[in-house]
């Protein structure tokens, strides 16, 4: 007969390690050798896009530190509440009006951001109205505290006020109009009507 071999694999051994062979067989089979995305706190992601925001406006842009300074008068008066409205309708909040007389000394040179309505007493505005006929008006923003509305009646003020309002801010009536800065040195003026000869010289004579 055949002599049979009595050596035997040891059983125990064998199969522990068979076992972790298959571990790690069912683990690598499970990993697709990609790393793990780490995410910063904060960090902005491909998908976030930033709100967008609107330029803020240059030169003299309106708040409520302005004061409506108008001349003595009706004329004024009229148009500075024509002024007064479209500010409210357009930015939310309504400036004070003020006449010289209730605003005190009559200092030539202005202090804080005012919009001046007619031939007030400051500097401004006697030199942008020092041209001016009876007829005339103009709007001038000088810089980025101060607006001049000048013109010598009712008709020539609210004129000034309401191409003021238009051009700059596109503003006819409630609902309307922009927010949006003017720049320094802006100024409109109105020739209006025909005026007379403040003189005549023919032949070296004054007539």
């Amino acid at each position: 007969m055949p002599h049979k071999s009595s050596f035997r694999f040891p059983a125990g051994p064998v199969c522990i390690a068979l076992g972790i062979l298959l571990i790690l067989l069912a683990f690598a089979g499970c990993s697709d050798g990609a790393k793990p995305t780490e995410t910063v706190p904060g960090a902005q992601t491909s998908a976030e896009t930033l709100p967008e925001t609107e330029p803020l406006p240059e030169g003299l842009v309106l708040d409520e530190s302005f004061l409506i300074l108008c001349a003595t008068g009706q004329a004024a008066a009229d148009a500075a509440e024509t002024i007064r409205a479209a500010v409210a309708d357009l930015y939310g909040f309504s400036l004070t009006v003020q006449t010289e007389k209730a605003y005190g000394a009559k200092d030539p040179v202005l202090e804080g951001k005012a919009i001046l309505i007619g031939a007030t007493s400051k500097d401004l505005s006697t030199r942008a109205m020092e041209d001016l006929r009876e007829k005339d008006s103009l709007y001038y923003v000088p810089d980025e505290n101060a607006v001049v509305i000048g013109g010598w009646n009712a008709e020539s003020l609210q004129k000034a006020a309401q191409a003021f309002l238009e051009e700059q801010y596109g503003y006819t009536g409630p609902g309307t109009g922009r927010k949006t800065g003017i720049a320094p040195g802006t100024k409109q003026v109105f020739r209006d009507g025909t005026y007379p000869f403040s003189s005549l010289t023919c032949t070296g004579i004054d007539a």
